[in-house]
C-alpha cells in the first residue's frame, strides 16, 4: 500500500520528502541505499510503508509510527541505522559507501571531508 506523500503530481515515486526540520525516508527492503520504487519499501503491520524521520541538523534517525514495526522490521532498522540509540544516518551511509566504492575509496572520502571541517 502506497503513502501518497512519496508521489509527485504525476504519480512518480520520490525516495524522500522534506519537512521543516527533518527528512522522511521510506525504509528499503534490501541494501543500504534509498528505496527507488515503492515495491522496494518495507511495509508495517498495517500494510503501509515503513518510514523514518531524520533530523536535518543532527542526523538522528527515529521510526515514524513505531507501533507499526514488528520484530523483523526492527532488526532491519538496526541493520541500517546501527544498534545504538540514538540512531544516526551516518551509520547507513558509511556501509552504503563502502559497498558502492570500496573500503579504500570510502576512507579517502572521509579523510577529505574531515580536512574540510
Amino acid at each position: 500500500m502506497g503513502d501518497y506523500r512519496f508521489y509527485d503530481l504525476q504519480g512518480k515515486f520520490k525516495c524522500f520528502i522534506q519537512k521543516e526540520n527533518h527528512y522522511i525516508f521510506p525504509v528499503p527492503i534490501v541494501g543500504y541505499g534509498r528505496a527507488q520504487t515503492d515495491v522496494d519499501v518495507l511495509t508495517g503491520k498495517d500494510g503501509c510503508m515503513l518510514t523514518v524521520l531524520q533530523n536535518i541538523e543532527t542526523g538522528e534517525v527515529t521510526k515514524e509510527n513505531p507501533e507499526n514495526w514488528d520484530m523483523y522490521n526492527n532488526d532491519r532498522f538496526c541493520e541500517l541505522y546501527g544498534p545504538i540509540i540514538p540512531a544516526y544516518d551516518s551509520y547507513r551511509f558509511n556501509i552504503w559507501l563502502v559497498n558502492k566504492v570500496g573500503e579504500e575509496k570510502a576512507k579517502e572520502y572521509h579523510e577529505m571531508v574531515n580536512q574540510r571541517k
